[in-house]
């Protein structure tokens, strides 16, 4: 890593460079067409659409992003190589991006970076970022990837609960970002955020939580009524709604310090096949869902 006097004046002109490669084209903001076919999937109940936006939520995740982002092309190479900006800024060079062959159409092979949040004619990225490419992967082998798999498998209408607690933060970041590439969404961010809100209800939806979250701290049985939850004497949910907690043993109905060693292998031996089942579950959710996505790939995730 360099001094920091080399650290500012190498910075300074990557963004003399990328000024002069968003006014010549060869640097571009993220397409409308990329956009839209984010629109089918979210993580944690948020839309990719809007996660892959906002820079303090991908800047540094460029190994989980990359993969995400995949999702928005047909094709693609998801890319592990060391670049000039991390050599030069940090002890550890190895970035993750997407090259993406004729890209809108355009024949060109472009560079979709996720933790600028911007897409880079090749020679363009080649130039700024001087790549020695240590690995690369397939589109097959980003879906192939549990991580993936599980934002394939992932239940929006149960997940979009969370959002209660993180939406307004997230919404709060964007308004008050300095971040470079936020600031260049934030108009369509608001829009985004805006609609859905508006699609999942979002202000009665609060209030219900607000509501459960009362019941929890004053009378969690109650909240147990409401949501059919059954619980052991410990507290361990048997089931929800009448649906068995799979992960649930009855060695867990005993006292943890009086476990026999019969009884910890047998809930070893459950834990283990209630993983398997799980894991296979979410892999055929996911093969599912991307058939489904086939219908209609640019539906968005709260429709």
């Amino acid at each position: 890593m360099k001094k920091q006097s080399e650290r500012q004046e190498f910075n300074k002109k990557q963004w003399e460079m990328t000024a002069k490669g968003i006014r010549e084209g060869t640097i571009v903001p993220y397409t409308d067409t990329m956009i839209d076919r984010l629109r089918p999937f979210s993580f944690g109940g948020l839309p990719l659409q809007i996660l892959l936006c906002i820079d303090e939520m991908c800047n540094g995740k460029c190994y989980d992003r990359s993969k995400i982002m995949s999702l928005a092309f047909d094709d693609c190479r998801i890319i592990h190589a060391d670049v000039e900006s991390l050599r030069v800024n940090s002890k550890f060079p190895e970035h993750s991006y997407l090259e993406v062959d004729n890209f809108e159409g355009t024949g060109e092979t472009y560079v979709v970076d996720t933790s600028v949040g911007l897409c880079y004619k090749k020679s363009t990225y080649e130039e700024m970022e001087k790549p020695k490419v240590n690995q690369m992967f397939s589109k097959q082998d980003a879906l192939n990837d549990f991580d993936v798999q599980q934002i394939l498998a992932s239940d929006f209408e149960q997940e979009k609960y969370s959002l209660v607690l993180t939406l307004p933060a997230i919404e709060a970041a964007i308004r008050n970002s300095k971040k470079f590439t936020t600031c260049i969404y934030q108009n369509y961010l608001l829009e985004e955020i805006e609609k859905l809100k508006k699609a999942i209800n979002f202000d009665a939806m609060a209030i219900e939580e607000e509501e459960n979250m009362k019941l929890f701290i004053e009378d969690p049985k109650k909240l147990d009524e409401k949501f059919k939850i059954k619980r052991d004497k410990y507290g361990n949910e048997i089931s929800r709604d009448g649906v068995p907690n799979d992960f649930y043993h009855k060695a867990l109905s005993k006292s943890y310090g009086n476990w026999d060693e019969k009884a910890k292998q047998e809930f070893a031996e459950h834990a283990r096949a209630s993983h398997t089942k799980w894991t296979q579950n979410i892999v055929e959710r996911a093969s599912k869902r991307l058939e489904e996505i086939k219908e209609n790939p640019t539906q968005n995730i709260y429709s």
